[in-house]
């Protein structure tokens, strides 16, 4: 079953994810923190598998060169679970699309508190 849970704005733990997230220093960076910063949360599902967050970027905004992409190779700790999360960071069309949290066990925690990320 996944819950459908609607907000417009990020969380803490997933503003604080994303700025982890979006550290690097290639220029492709730099406009995909544009995005995030202008983003807008549109919808989150919730299972006991995974969390997705999905965004909306304004139209005033072109699209990046970068079209698709997926940026699935980190991992983040939490206080609230023994194992890692795995993160999948997606671009869709040139634009920041959305992200996902995912737990294996079925065990996905129901509040998050991040205590790092890195690639796996």
């Amino acid at each position: 079953m996944i819950d459908f849970i609607s907000a417009f704005k990020s969380t803490d733990f997933e503003h604080e994810l994303m700025v982890n997230l979006l550290e690097g220093k290639e220029p492709f960076y730099d406009e995909l923190r544009m995005q995030y910063r202008n983003a807008s949360v549109v919808r989150r599902e919730r299972s006991s598998f995974s969390s997705t967050t999905y965004y909306k970027v304004p139209t005033e905004f072109r699209p990046m060169k970068v079209r698709n992409k997926v940026f699935d190779d980190y991992k983040v700790e939490v206080i609230e679970s023994s194992s890692e999360l795995g993160v999948s960071l997606v671009i869709k069309n040139g634009y920041l699309s959305h992200i996902e949290l995912s737990d294996d066990s079925g065990n996905f925690p129901p509040n998050l508190s991040l205590l790092t990320v890195y690639k796996d």
